[in-house]
């Protein structure tokens, strides 16, 4: 019998970092993102006539890992923090220019500049989250917690580009949209319990950036909206409650949001009443304290 043809250097790398996780240490990859970002740095100025298409493979397979990172490592443990901290560090790294063998000066392929803005990071984030997190049985209702948790942590330092859209996808699914509220083996949904649970974790690690985020500030610019408007759209609800622009993030928005909230803590499971309670908690906080500054109203 012949041997298997070797693996790709991608496969490879993802083959590695899943046996890491099948080892009980998701951890690791947080020192396995920091040791590619150098690598792929040093391998690409040694190398000045590398094609395009091979630096994005390394910028894929850096993502990969920080995304499976993300779903695996608690939403509660320290080194979610630290993982934030070596992208910021891939971030400062930047701008880089492109090898001479790639076209665009320091621009990658999705238009964002090498590495300062993680090019194609937003565009993998988003793609993972739109085919994964809302498939039922694709994330454990802990790994929905741990990656929701790195979405407010990434938003809470300033990185946007892709999370903005992912955080708002989850208030969607969780607020707008009518959900069951409890498991039910036949359904396809995921419960709502489940969505709540990770929403506050979301909540709880996300800052002062869902204000930003409501109010606009441009600092939070983000991909086109309209581009991902199964995304960023209101769902049933908010569109019933009227007065909510249409695409993205608003004041009239996140009001809603804090609406439902207040609602869900009266539900009569104990678990959604728990954690719509310490949503409402983190919001109500949140826009004491700094609502009236970013025009989010007061009185709260």
């Amino acid at each position: 019998m012949d041997p298997p043809p070797p693996m790709s250097f991608s496969a490879q790398m993802r083959a590695d970092a899943h046996k890491i996780i099948e080892q009980g240490h998701p951890e690791y990859l947080v020192r396995e993102v920091s040791s590619i970002s150098a690598r792929m740095v040093e391998h690409f100025t040694a190398i000045p006539d590398s094609a395009l298409e091979t630096l994005e493979d390394y910028l894929h397979n850096l993502w990969y890992q920080t995304i499976l990172a993300g779903k695996h490592i608690s939403a509660s443990s320290y080194m979610q923090d630290s993982l934030v901290c070596h992208l910021i560090a891939v971030k400062n790294l930047g701008p880089i220019p492109l090898p001479a063998g790639c076209t665009g000066g320091n621009v990658c392929s999705d238009g964002r500049t090498f590495l300062s803005d993680l090019p194609l990071f937003g565009q993998d984030l988003i793609k993972e989250f739109m085919s994964h997190f809302f498939q039922k049985g694709a994330y454990t209702p802990d790994q929905q917690e741990n990656l929701a948790a790195l979405l407010g942590r990434l938003a809470s330092v300033g990185i946007y580009d892709g999370p903005a859209l992912c955080i708002l996808s989850l208030f969607r699914e969780t607020l707008e949209v009518p959900q069951s509220l409890v498991a039910d083996p036949e359904s396809k949904e995921i419960p709502l319990v489940d969505l709540m649970c990770a929403l506050t974790r979301l909540i709880e690690q996300s800052k002062f950036s869902l204000a930003l985020l409501a109010s606009g500030h441009a600092s939070t610019a983000t991909a086109n909206l309209s581009d991902h408007s199964n995304l960023s759209s209101l769902g049933e609800l908010a569109i019933k409650a009227g007065n909510i622009p249409s695409l993205g993030y608003s004041r009239q928005r996140l009001e809603f949001w804090l609406r439902r909230i207040k609602e869900l803590s009266q539900s009569e499971d104990e678990d959604v009443q728990l954690h719509a309670e310490s949503c409402e908690g983190e919001l109500l906080q949140l826009l004491r304290d700094v609502g009236e500054t970013y025009g989010l109203g007061s009185g709260y």
